[in-house]
C-alpha cells in the first residue's frame, strides 16, 4: 500500500490547482479593482487626522501621534513620506494601505506554502484577498492594513524560526511582531495565534524554551516605549470616549460577535480533543484548514 504524505493528505481537502489559483486571481482582481474605486473617495474624520498629522514635519507628526492619537507615529510615517513624493491628495494617504494589501496576499500566501502546498496557498491567499477588498476599512490612510501586513509576515517569520531555530529568523519575527503592535495596539489581540501556530508545528519544532524565552523577554523590551504612550491614553480616557484597557470579558465578546459563534468554537474543540485518540489520521487532514481558517476568522 502507498504512503500517504501529509501534503497529499492536504490537498485531499482542498479544491483543483486550477480552481485554487482561479480564487487566488479573482481574489487579487477584487483587491486590486476595490482600491481603483476607493482610492480617490472623500476622506471621512479619522482619515482627516491622519492628514492633519502627517501635513507637516515629521517632528510634528511624532508629537501629533503620540498628543493627540491613540497609536504610535509607526504608521503615520508611510502617508507622510508618500505625501512628501507625490503631494498630499486621497490617493497619496491611501496609497501605502493599497500597497501593503497587496504585500499582505503575498506574504499569506508564502505562509501557507510553508505551512502546507501551493495548492491550499493560493486557495487561502484568494479567500484572504476577497477578504480584503470587501472591508473598505483596509482601504483607509489608517493603521489597519499596516498592522495585518506586519502580522502576515510576522507569521511567515515564525515558521522560519520554528522549523528552523536561527537567531536571524527569531528577530525577524520578533521585530515584525512589534511592527504589529506598533501599527495599532489593539493588534495585541492577535498574538494568541502564535502559540496555535506552534502547537501546529509541534511534531517538527526546532525550538527551546529559551529560545522562546528570549524571544519573550526582548518582545518585553521593544514594547516599553508605548508604555507612557499607554499611560497617558489611560488619562486621557474621557476625551477619546475610552472606557480604559479592555477586559477579558470585553475581548471574548469581541471575538465571538454573537452566541452562535462561541457555541460552535467550544464545540469544534471539545470534538477535536475528545475523538483525535481515536481518529487521529482521520483528524490530521483536517488541521491545516482549522488553522486557516481560525486565522481568518480571527484577524481581521
Amino acid at each position: 500500500m502507498r504512503s500517504v504524505s501529509p501534503r497529499d493528505v492536504a490537498s485531499s481537502v482542498c479544491l483543483p490547482l486550477r480552481a485554487n489559483r482561479g480564487i487566488l486571481v479573482l481574489g487579487i482582481a477584487a483587491l486590486i479593482v476595490g482600491s481603483l474605486v476607493k482610492v480617490n473617495d472623500s476622506l471621512w474624520l479619522d482619515e482627516l487626522i491622519t492628514a492633519w498629522i502627517v501635513r507637516d514635519s515629521f517632528e510634528d507628526l511624532v508629537f501629533r501621534a503620540i498628543t493627540f492619537q491613540g497609536q504610535s507615529p509607526f504608521y503615520f510615517f508611510f502617508p507622510w513620506a508618500a505625501g512628501q513624493v507625490f503631494g498630499f491628495h486621497e490617493w497619496s494617504l491611501r496609497l501605502p494601505s493599497i500597497i501593503f494589501n497587496l504585500c499582505t496576499v503575498v506574504f499569506f500566501y508564502g505562509f501557507l506554502r510553508r505551512l502546507r502546498d501551493s495548492n491550499f496557498a493560493a486557495c487561502g491567499a484568494g479567500a484572504l484577498a476577497a477578504m480584503l477588498s470587501a472591508t473598505p476599512t483596509f482601504y483607509e490612510a489608517r493603521p489597519y492594513a499596516l498592522g495585518v501586513c506586519c502580522f502576515v509576515l510576522s507569521l511567515n517569520l515564525l515558521i522560519r524560526w520554528a522549523l528552523s531555530g536561527r537567531r536571524s529568523e527569531m528577530l525577524g519575527f520578533v521585530v515584525t511582531m512589534m511592527g504589529t503592535f506598533y501599527a495599532h495596539y489593539l493588534f495585541a489581540i492577535a498574538f494568541p495565534l502564535y502559540g496555535i501556530v506552534l502547537i501546529y508545528l509541534r511534531r517538527q519544532l526546532r525550538l527551546s524554551c529559551g529560545h522562546l524565552f528570549v524571544a519573550a523577554s526582548t518582545s518585553l523590551v521593544l514594547a516599553l516605549p508605548a508604555v507612557w504612550q499607554l499611560y497617558l491614553l489611560t488619562g486621557k480616557a474621557r476625551l477619546y470616549s475610552y472606557s480604559g484597557p479592555p477586559t477579558f470579558d470585553n475581548w471574548v465578546l469581541y471575538a465571538f460577535r454573537d452566541q452562535s459563534s462561541l457555541v460552535l468554537f467550544i464545540v469544534t474543540v471539545l470534538l477535536y480533543f475528545f475523538v483525535r485518540n481515536r481518529r487521529q489520521q482521520d483528524l490530521r487532514k483536517y488541521e491545516a484548514p482549522l488553522l486557516l481558517g481560525l486565522i481568518l476568522w480571527f484577524y481581521p
